[in-house]
């Protein structure tokens, strides 16, 4: 038993599995006292907001955060992340202009939101942005242990200033901001921990910057696009029950869909950004040894996804109604119809960083276009036949199933065939003579 605890990658899967646990079950705690704290209607108006936000963040990092872990060396990785700050610079205020014509012409539901909105959403745009850059960072370099002092205080400041908002009767604005809160201060406790690296990245000079983003191009121009589809996938479920059904409805399922989230990002952030180092360290070496590593915790991810699969089947709805109050109870029956999705999410969705590390970030944009498609066909099918909400849950998940199958034979051809990095073309001087 001893060997376990010494192995590095368990100690570090703990270390950053317990920091994201600790938050998660801080977020967990609160949530019953949250639900009573707002209504249906300002859970619906927060998930529009933050899928939004998530959506528009996608613009904002340019792909370029990805490009960080394949970095061949540190002369290159200190210029990438120049090349995220400076990104995320320009695009925000571009990205808020961008929100308040989505809320002023009603696009997919989004005039629900107030029309002061594109501020909270132009601040939640950064604090994501900054987070990521900063923990995918900390990834490459496989410090861990900074990496979980960011969950912790994320997860901390979110639930102090949601539960304060919601005492003060703040609504909507007070989920936002609570949120903005929190991921703000992750992003601080982050940067304190990487100030040496984003110093050596604020001196690499701009041309430097401009000619090594040219060499990962393929981040920007493939990354971008799906991650673009890949959030709008994420942001377009409880849109369309908004479209459909009216913003209490998407309430209901923003609080479930929180629920959720909770296993599966707990394992992200646990599992699938530890795998993502040690995964990227090892292929450097010997790829096939990367590849086995992938398959076996693939198939502990499978194992694991029966246990919240299971809980949520058997408990969902009682359980629901019991914590949140008995006006969320269909929250519950929504959840148990999710329950597949869930478990494809658990298993599978952690993993796809590897395409990254073999710079095949092309390759996601089948898996993201499948399952932004199924997502449109339920809401399309759900309409025409007039389904109640249980029903276009019910399509959500099996062609959501479908979609995360495709992803886990994406992922295995992409580590099968990785795609070497670009070189920069030096043109010789011409002969005299």
């Amino acid at each position: 038993m001893r060997r376990y605890f010494d192995n590095q990658i368990i100690r570090s899967i703990g270390g950053v599995g317990g920091a994201a646990l600790f938050a998660q079950v801080i977020g967990l705690a609160v949530s019953p006292l949250i639900s009573r704290l707002f209504s249906q209607g300002d859970f619906g108006r927060f998930g529009l907001f933050f899928g939004l936000a998530n959506v528009l963040v996608t613009i904002a990092l340019f792909g370029f955060v990805d490009a960080l872990l394949a970095a061949n060396d540190d002369t290159d990785a200190h210029a990438l992340l120049a090349a995220c700050l400076y990104s995320v610079a320009l695009w925000t205020p571009i990205l808020a202009l961008a929100s308040w014509f989505a809320i002023r012409w009603n696009m997919f539901g989004y005039g629900a939101l107030p029309s002061w909105s594109p501020l909270p959403i132009a601040m939640e745009v950064d604090a994501i942005a900054m987070v990521m850059v900063l923990q995918m960072w900390l990834v490459r370099e496989r410090r861990f242990r900074n990496l979980a002092a960011g969950h912790i205080a994320q997860g901390a400041l979110r639930a102090v200033g949601q539960i304060g908002a919601g005492v003060v009767r703040l609504g909507y604005v007070g989920l936002a901001m609570g949120d903005v809160l929190g991921r703000s201060a992750a992003a601080g406790v982050l940067a304190a921990y990487v100030r040496k690296d984003l110093r050596a990245a604020g001196v690499v000079p701009r041309r430097e910057v401009a000619r090594v983003a040219w060499r990962y191009r393929m981040f920007p121009v493939f990354r971008t696009p799906s991650m673009l589809v890949n959030n709008l996938g994420t942001a377009l479920p409880p849109a369309l029950v908004a479209m459909a059904y009216g913003v209490s409805s998407a309430g209901v399922f923003t609080l479930m869909t929180t629920v959720l989230v909770a296993p599966s990002g707990l394992v992200q952030k646990a599992v699938g950004d530890v795998f993502l180092g040690h995964f990227a360290d090892r292929f450097r070496t010997d790829p096939h040894r990367a590849r086995v590593f992938l398959f076996r915790v693939a198939v502990a991810l499978a194992l694991l996804s029966l246990l919240p699969g299971g809980i949520l089947a058997i408990w969902g709805p009682p359980g629901f109604a019991l914590l949140y109050g008995a006006k969320w109870r269909v929250a519950g029956d929504l959840a148990r119809i999710m329950v597949p999705l869930l478990m494809a999410d658990f298993a599978i969705g952690p993993l796809g960083g590897a395409l990254n590390v073999v710079n095949r970030p092309d390759a996601k944009l089948v898996f993201d276009a499948a399952r932004l498609g199924g997502y449109a066909a339920a809401y399309l099918i759900a309409k025409r036949s007039a389904m109640p909400l249980t029903g276009m849950a019910t399509l959500f998940a099996r062609f959501g199933v479908l979609a995360y199958l495709v992803y886990a034979a994406v992922i295995y051809l992409g580590t099968r065939y990785p795609r070497p990095v670009a070189r920069v073309r030096v043109d010789r001087p011409a002969k005299l003579g």
